[in-house]
């Protein structure tokens, strides 16, 4: 119900600036208010309008050293590529000058033309498609690796909805098929009052500010993987100056009823 979420950044504008603990109880008391729905409207209004997402140069720009490193390790014997969560087309672009076939997709409309723009203007050739929050688009082929944009796992609330996504995208992928998740955040120093909450949708590490944030511990992102239908190989913590809460996973799909192999 939008009347919620538009009663939560008019009350979020107003204790932005204000001390840490008045912020983190602020989160906690609309963590137990706003729906699951609620969160997803929260999130995809933070990536709409000008937020440098979605700017030609922002997606022009090298890869990360651990992308660089990790596609290179994982796709060098891949032919195409699923993108999920392909915001303004940096990853996508990347892949398809490493010569492979990419198709992506994400929840943001405005995200989604930005990335049709960048992919042209970069001289490449990609599919880019708008999909559901948490969800994968219906009707994809089946593809040899899948890359989970940075920034993105972490935004999808609840334990269930992000197993849901996973398998939505492990369906179309072959068994075996490599999959890089990029940068989500990975708790460090005790969170106060997301250690605990009252009903079971509100999960330890969430957070809700500009937009809805979950922060993993490793073994989360390990049964979350296995339930999914993929094997964590590697979690990694991401190098950055001055320490970083961020943290890079690589994986394989296992085998499923039915399915094809690399």
């Amino acid at each position: 119900m939008r009347t919620r979420t538009e009663l939560f950044k008019r009350s979020q504008a107003l204790v932005g600036r204000l001390p840490t603990w008045v912020r983190t109880l602020h989160s906690f008391f609309w963590l137990h208010i706003l729906t699951s729905s609620d969160l997803d409207d929260i999130t995809m209004d933070s990536y709409q309008g000008s937020t440098g997402f979605e700017s030609e140069q922002h997606n022009l720009q090298p890869l990360w050293s651990w992308e660089e490193s990790a596609f290179q390790q994982c796709l060098s014997k891949c032919k195409s590529v699923l993108v999920a969560g392909a915001g303004g087309g940096r990853e996508m672009i990347a892949l398809s000058r490493m010569g492979l076939q990419v198709v992506g997709f994400d929840a943001s409309t405005d995200l989604v033309k930005a990335c049709l723009q960048n992919v042209k203007k970069a001289n490449t050739s990609s599919k880019i498609l708008l999909a559901p929050p948490g969800e994968a688009p219906d009707g994809l082929a089946i593809h040899d690796a899948l890359v989970i944009g940075r920034g993105v796992y972490h935004h999808i609330p609840g334990r269930a909805r992000r197993i849901k996504f996973l398998k939505s995208c492990r369906k179309n992928v072959q068994t075996g098929s490599p999959l890089i998740i990029g940068d989500f955040l990975m708790r460090g120093a005790k969170r106060p009052l997301t250690t605990f909450a009252f009903t079971k949708e509100v999960e330890p590490g969430d957070t809700i500010g500009i937009s809805f944030l979950h922060y993993f511990s490793p073994e989360e992102i390990r049964t979350e993987l296995k339930q999914a239908g993929f094997e964590l190989l590697e979690f990694r913590r991401t190098p950055f100056l001055g320490g970083s809460n961020l943290a890079h996973a690589l994986a394989r799909s296992t085998a499923g009823p039915g399915d094809r192999h690399l």
